[in-house]
C-alpha cells in the first residue's frame, strides 16, 4: 500500500541492476534511485503520477515506459541517459518537466501515443530529442495487478527449482498459460495439454496466467 518511494531511497547503490515499484506507488522521492549507475531495467507502476528532482539522475537505462498517469518530471531526474534508447509516454499531454529534465542523455527515439509528436516536440525539456515516433502499439508500464484465484483454480506453486501448475480442470485443458519474471519479462508460455504443467524457473516472484485466472 505504500503511495511514495522515499527521499533518496537508494541513491547511490551502485550495485543495483532491478526494480520493481508497486502499483500503489503514485510519487517517487527526490533523489530516490539517483546514481545508482547500474541500474537497466525499471517498471514504473501504471498510476504514477510525479518524478521528483534527480529522482533516477545519472542511472544507465537503455529503455523505459512513462505511464498514461504521469504528468510531473522534476528537475535533472532523468538526466545522465548515456545508453537510452527508447523513451515510451504513454500519455497524450506531455508530462510537464520541471527543466534540464534530460540533460546529458543519448538522443533516444520517443515514442507517444497517435497525433501527440508536435505537442512533445514543441514541450519543455521533450524538445532535447529530435526523433519521435507516433504509435497506436505503446507497451504496458507495470504489470497488472493480479486477483486471487478461487477455490475453484489450479494450484500453482514453485518447487526444487520447477514451477508447478496442479489440478488444472479439464475445462481449461488447451488454454493458454504464461508466466512472466517480476519486472515484465515472459519467461515461458504455451496451451495446457494435462491436469500438472511442471516448468523449470529459478527461484523468485513470477506472474503466472492461466486462461483468464491470474496468480503471483
Amino acid at each position: 500500500g505504500i503511495k511514495s518511494i522515499p527521499t533518496y531511497f537508494a541513491a547511490y547503490s551502485i550495485k543495483l541492476e532491478k526494480v520493481y515499484i508497486p502499483e500503489s506507488v503514485t510519487e517517487i522521492g527526490y533523489g530516490a534511485f539517483q546514481v545508482c549507475n547500474s541500474l537497466k531495467n525499471i517498471k514504473l507502476p501504471n498510476n504514477l503520477e510525479t518524478i521528483q528532482g534527480y529522482a533516477f539522475d545519472g542511472c544507465d537505462l537503455d529503455s523505459i515506459v512513462f505511464p498514461a498517469s504521469l504528468t510531473f518530471i522534476g528537475y535533472s531526474s532523468c538526466s545522465g541517459w548515456h545508453n537510452v534508447k527508447k523513451i515510451y509516454s504513454l500519455s497524450p499531454t506531455p508530462p510537464y518537466c520541471d527543466g534540464h529534465a534530460f540533460d546529458n542523455c543519448n538522443d533516444a527515439t520517443i515514442y507517444v501515443p497517435q497525433g501527440a509528436s508536435n505537442l512533445y516536440s514543441n514541450a519543455q525539456d521533450w524538445s532535447y530529442f529530435t526523433k519521435f515516433v507516433e504509435t497506436s502499439q505503446l507497451p504496458e508500464s507495470g504489470i497488472k495487478e493480479t486477483k486471487h484465484a478461487s477455490k475453484s483454480d489450479a494450484k500453482v506453486y514453485w518447487s526444487n527449482g520447477a514451477l508447478y501448475i496442479e489440478d488444472v480442470p479439464e475445462a481449461d485443458f488447451a488454454k493458454t498459460y504464461s508466466i512472466y519474471s517480476i519486472d515484465g519479462k515472459m519467461v515461458d508460455s504455451g496451451k495446457v495439454n494435462a491436469s500438472q504443467l511442471v516448468i523449470s524457473v529459478s527461484q523468485g516472484v513470477y506472474i503466472v496466467i492461466l486462461g483468464e485466472s491470474v496468480y503471483k
